[in-house]
């Protein structure tokens, strides 16, 4: 990621971290290191029920734009 992320910034292409297994891992400061560059994702993904025995299909994604998507109000559909 440190590598490519500053590349698909400056072509603004997303990049996506799909970190389904390790993940849970890098709540361990020993693992950490791995996240150089993850500054640079637009998002970013674990499961938390493969290695922290939450319950079954647990996903957490993480979005770079979530703040922004949170803020605007949802259009109102009409037959």
């Amino acid at each position: 990621m440190e590598e490519l992320g500053p590349v698909c910034e400056k072509f603004d292409v997303w990049l996506h971290v799909d970190a389904a297994y390790a993940g849970s891992a890098f709540i361990c400061p020993e693992y950490r290191h791995y996240l150089k560059g993850v500054e640079y994702t637009s998002s970013f993904c674990f499961n938390p029920h493969k290695w922290l025995l939450t319950n079954f299909d647990y996903l957490l994604e993480i979005l770079d734009w979530f703040q922004e998507f949170n803020r605007t109000k949802p259009k109102k559909f009409s037959r």
